[in-house]
């Protein structure tokens, strides 16, 4: 344990990145790139649209897109943020993102387990900004293994969630642009025609390090979002054309101009308003002026709000654990497990010392990602033939003051954390202490955190229904990262894109018998 007072952020660097972020929110304020986004809504009390959808994040933006596709359908998209600024929009930026204007900033309450941290508490950073959390992450892109899918079909007793019935939403939302991967047999995997832009990591400087995992007998995978979903490998990005791929920029810069798409900024739903037969009719929605709203729904309510935000207005709109809410004398429509199931993947930082080399120096063009970066999907069980533990590699310059290595673990199956000494994988300089079982137990204890894949606080299959319908009412959905039934094996970011583009699917087949899906053979 630290001694009382000192935490590992107390470092120069700190006041130099507020106030680098201070200046960013004066340039953000003359609204220089308002130009590449949806124009204001102009919108009046009682108005009425087709769907309403509660916010404009990762998965609310797909949606919007995917919905107002069909012109004669009127969409209103309401989001608490405001347009993605400039160190949204470039990659080598994304130190400046948290913590800032475009982030929630929820922190965890004090717990033995963050002893480590500053304030000892968990920074836990939603975007709070068009494009939501695609906004403000680390643009790491990872589908998971095939596995995690069918797991999910399998939980919710849907096979129309396997794996199978979920990749052709992968390959309709990406867009890749990494020519050795186009130019492999490994193409088939991915999609060249979306609207989300994904390319790889090009440094030679990772070379050497993927060379010397494989000398020491590990495995390297040419591309993990492939047929291989084990093995080291050069890290995949949502970045491209020097630009970062929100979700905002991907899905409505190309629609900005679109008549029948009104979106409502800096402006946050407070509640889900509903006839006497339990149907969402609309919300009330509270601007930043204070103005109080009423905007109707006369088809469907969406809320994409994230794991945070959607399972809070569904309890403010009456569903949820009933217990709960009679306490907070909110009445009851709906009795869910609404806000339980929140899982996340646990991170440790770990710093290996390496050789110096003048190549692994952070990349100084602002439009990449800041260091060469590597990642390995592992399993601890080496029985199974899936990974249950990801590591994201950093290659940085020794005098650096950032860590050489992010090791992210993921313990999904619940294993004690000092399982991984078992397995053969600690340093040997921890794995000969006497008490080193222990010693792992306390660093990972004092220093883990979240890795903010927030999932599963409106699980599919306990709080929705299979196609993401709220159970106990009607005329409501939930599309966001809330309703994974799981976590996957690597970044949530593509797995909550896929969602939005098969939720779309779902409501457009439930507007017409003529539907057509996306892919011909797959169950929507």
């Amino acid at each position: 344990m630290l001694p009382q007072g000192q935490h590992t952020m107390d470092t120069p660097a700190v006041p130099t990145i507020r106030r680098i972020q201070i200046a960013l929110q004066l340039l953000a304020s003359l609204k220089l790139f308002s130009y590449l986004f949806p124009q204001q809504a102009l919108v009046y009390d009682y108005s009425t649209y087709d769907y309403v959808i509660v916010g404009g994040g990762t998965a609310g933006s797909v949606l919007a897109n995917r919905l107002s596709e069909d012109r004669t359908l009127n969409v209103l998209l309401l989001e608490a943020g405001d347009d993605p600024s400039l160190e949204v929009l470039l990659a080598g930026l994304v130190h400046l993102t948290a913590r800032s204007r475009l982030d929630w900033n929820y922190t965890s309450e004090t717990t033995q387990y963050s002893q480590c941290h500053k304030g000892r508490v968990l920074h836990h950073p939603s975007g709070k900004v068009l494009g939501g959390s695609s906004s403000i992450n680390y643009m790491l892109y990872g589908r998971g293994s095939p596995l995690d899918y069918d797991m999910w079909a399998t939980v919710v007793n849907d096979s129309a969630w396997n794996w199978y019935n979920t990749m052709p939403y992968f390959l309709k939302s990406e867009r890749l642009e990494d020519p050795i991967i186009y130019n492999s047999p490994y193409r088939d995997s991915h999609g060249i025609n979306g609207h989300l832009g994904v390319t790889r990591e090009t440094s030679n400087e990772i070379r050497k390090y993927l060379d010397s995992f494989r000398e020491n007998g590990k495995l390297e995978t040419f591309d993990v979002n492939g047929n291989e979903s084990m093995g080291y490998t050069p890290q995949m990005y949502t970045i491209a054309g020097g630009a970062r791929q929100t979700t905002a920029f991907s899905y409505l810069t190309p629609i900005r101009n679109r008549t029948n798409l009104h979106v409502m900024k800096n402006t946050m739903a407070t509640k889900i308003i509903f006839d006497n037969n339990n149907h969402a009719i609309g919300v009330e929605a509270l601007t930043e002026r204070n103005e109080t709203y009423v905007l109707k729904a006369s088809r469907e309510v969406i809320v994409a709000a994230g794991a945070f935000n959607t399972p809070q207005l569904l309890m403010l709109s009456g569903i949820g654990p009933e217990e709960h809410l009679r306490l907070l004398n909110i009445n009851v429509r709906s009795d869910l497990p609404v806000g339980y199931n929140l899982q996340d993947h646990p991170f440790v930082l770990l710093s290996i010392r390496g050789e110096r080399s003048a190549a692994a120096a952070p990349h100084t063009d602002p439009h990449n990602f800041p260091l060469p970066t590597f990642t390995g999907y592992v399993a601890l069980n080496r029985a199974q033939l899936h990974p249950d533990y990801q590591s994201i590699n950093f290659a940085v310059p020794s005098d650096s003051a950032m860590p050489q290595k992010f090791c992210s673990l993921n313990f999904g199956f619940k294993r004690d954390i000092c399982q991984i000494l078992k397995a053969g994988s600690s340093p040997p300089e921890i794995a000969r202490a006497r008490d080193a079982a222990q010693h792992v137990r306390c660093y990972v204890a004092c220093l883990a955190a979240p890795l903010h894949d927030y999932t599963g606080t409106c699980a599919m299959g306990l709080v929705t229904d299979t196609r993401l319908r709220v159970r106990g009412v009607r005329r409501l959905r939930v599309v966001d990262a809330s309703a994974l039934p799981g976590l996957v094996g690597g970044n949530i970011l593509a797995a909550v894109v896929m969602l939005a583009e098969k939720a779309a699917d779902l409501i457009k087949r439930d507007l017409s018998l003529n539907f057509r899906p996306s892919h011909p053979f797959i169950n929507v």
